[in-house]
């Protein structure tokens, strides 16, 4: 059951994001470390990764700053509106530590996403900027390929 729903808050997450044209990827692979749930490139090649989580736990936003902030230029958590406790929000801003303060908070509710804090931009190493951005590029490509190949195009017409 949660993994059903942690699959319905990307899903909105995604549908969301890619109405504004950005490039996103899903369990996008971070140097064989990490997989971010989703990574999107934005304008002018900004990397951003929206990790989603089910519930809400201050240390769980603490960890995953810690884990994705080198891949990226910014880090929203994306959580359902009910999982955010009443005490943690303060006239819907959401009180954290300074370690975390740069972390964009998104909700969703009813298949909506909302923003509640912006995401604070940061600088990231060019070498780490550089080798997401290559495979971005490569599974851009590979995705290109794949949808112009003759058997992605059997399977089209089959589904029809």
């Amino acid at each position: 059951m949660e993994h059903e729903f942690h699959n319905e808050l990307k899903q909105t997450t995604l549908t969301h994001i890619l109405k504004f044209g950005y490039h996103a990827f899903t369990e996008f692979n971070l140097s064989g470390k990490y997989s971010a749930d989703i990574l999107v490139i934005g304008p002018a090649e900004s990397i951003l990764i929206f990790e989603i989580k089910v519930t809400y736990k201050a240390q769980d936003i603490e960890h995953s700053w810690k884990k994705y902030s080198p891949y990226c230029h910014g880090l929203y958590i994306v959580l359902p509106d009910a999982a955010v406790p009443l005490h943690d929000r303060d006239d819907g801003i959401f009180k954290w530590r300074d370690t975390s303060a740069a972390t964009g908070i998104m909700t969703v509710k009813a298949r909506q996403l909302t923003m509640i804090r912006q995401a604070i931009p940061r600088k990231m190493n060019t070498t780490m900027h550089a080798q997401v951005l290559q495979e971005a590029r490569r599974r851009i490509a590979k995705s290109t390929e794949d949808s112009t190949s003759p058997r992605y195009q059997r399977q089209k017409e089959t589904a029809r």
